[in-house]
């Protein structure tokens, strides 16, 4: 199974587990947007409310990563 048939298997279990919101909040966080099972590959195709819950979950977390990978540059500078 290549990583696209794996990623759409697991998006359509995702769903059926978590639901469809659930599914489409992995599917942007992972920007999958070649052939998705939903439209919600990328903030543009995304429902809005699917783009503020992954901000509002995601965003937070992002923001310390990047926070850590700059501090972790200014050591090699």
């Amino acid at each position: 199974m290549d990583r696209r048939t794996l990623g759409k298997a697991l998006t359509a279990v995702l769903a059926k587990l978590a639901g469809e919101k659930a599914a489409m909040r992995n599917q942007l966080f992972c920007e999958y947007d070649r052939q998705p099972p939903f439209h919600a590959g990328s903030p543009k195709t995304a429902p809005p409310e699917v783009v503020a819950s992954v901000l509002e979950n995601w965003g937070p977390i992002t923001a310390g990563r990047i926070a850590a990978a700059k501090r972790a540059a200014a050591n090699f500078t």
